[in-house]
């Protein structure tokens, strides 16, 4: 089953600004008044050692905590919400759902299950998983 291809764009991608983040850990300052950007079509990479807040930092970005302050949003200004996916380190996938179900399980969190059969096969396909959609995780 094909993957649709998305529409092409005539203007530019936003890209992803942050401004004025500030993040503490008791009294260890992780983040003060940090300020930068993800350029559109571009890999951005957040590296440093163990500890230092890179998943925080993503997590901020995401929506998954509360920014206190800081903006984040699009370069037109508009908000994230609802735009952005979260892929943790760890793949957490559900054990006991389908290769299928687990596909399926943002869509039906976001109450939108209608056509997501077909999309998720569809998805699987283009892994190379489409034999293996009623497997679980562990096989």
């Amino acid at each position: 089953m094909p993957i649709s291809s998305p529409t092409p764009r005539t203007t530019p991608p936003p890209s992803i600004h942050v401004t004025g983040v500030h993040l503490s850990l008791g009294r260890t300052i992780i983040f003060e008044n940090l300020t930068f950007q993800a350029e559109a079509g571009r890999f951005t990479g957040i590296l440093g050692p163990s500890g230092v807040g890179k998943t925080t930092l993503l997590r901020l970005i995401a929506g998954l905590i509360p920014t206190h302050g800081a903006t984040i949003g699009d370069s037109t200004g508009a908000s994230l919400k609802g735009r952005l996916a979260w892929m943790a380190q760890k793949d957490l996938l559900l054990p006991w759902l389908s290769a299928l179900d687990n596909v399926r399980l943002g869509a039906r969190l976001r109450g939108k299950s209608a056509n997501t059969e077909e999309h998720a096969r569809a998805l699987l396909h283009a892994v190379g998983l489409e034999n293996r959609a009623n497997d679980r995780p562990d096989t």
